[in-house]
């Protein structure tokens, strides 16, 4: 049941092939080896930063802890004031994140991470796209807590 989406960039007279997303639903993320409980936190996640910005905590692969902020939500992105993305950039985006198509609880993961079940996200403050693995998901609220910090 792995949901297969293929990123065709059009560049005027060809389109060319950019990047293949998978997504999994709760199921398939414990049929991988995620437990259940963390198979429902990271789909609670994603259900919630595709609705907007979030301010997150997980720990990174050499074990430090990232406190992140970010969304899967293109008009999010598109709003933030701290986001500057030129159309190329964000035509890439509207393909990886366009969520409306699929099934709640479904998570995208990049063709090359797939396999270690590491989370897609754009990174509000980096301005990049990033991922972390979804066993090491922590914690997670709505908005940005960095920006409410420095009013």
């Amino acid at each position: 049941n792995l949901i297969k989406k293929t990123t065709l960039l059009n560049t005027g007279r060809k389109k060319v092939l950019m990047k293949s997303m998978f997504y999994l639903t709760k199921e398939e993320l414990i049929e991988r080896g995620l437990p259940p409980e963390g198979a429902e936190k990271v789909a609670n996640f994603i259900s919630d930063a595709k609705k907007g910005v979030l301010s997150f905590v997980y720990k990174k692969v050499d074990g430090t802890i990232r406190n992140a902020v970010g969304t899967i939500n293109i008009s999010a992105i598109k709003e933030h004031p701290n986001v500057l993305i030129d159309e190329f950039e964000l035509e890439y985006l509207e393909d990886i994140f366009e969520t409306e198509e699929l099934p709640e609880g479904s998570v995208p993961f990049d063709t090359d991470l797939v396999r270690e079940l590491k989370v897609l996200y754009y990174d509000i403050e980096q301005n990049a796209i990033r991922s972390f693995n979804s066993s090491n998901l922590i914690s997670w609220e709505f908005g940005d807590l960095k920006e409410v910090e420095d009013e």
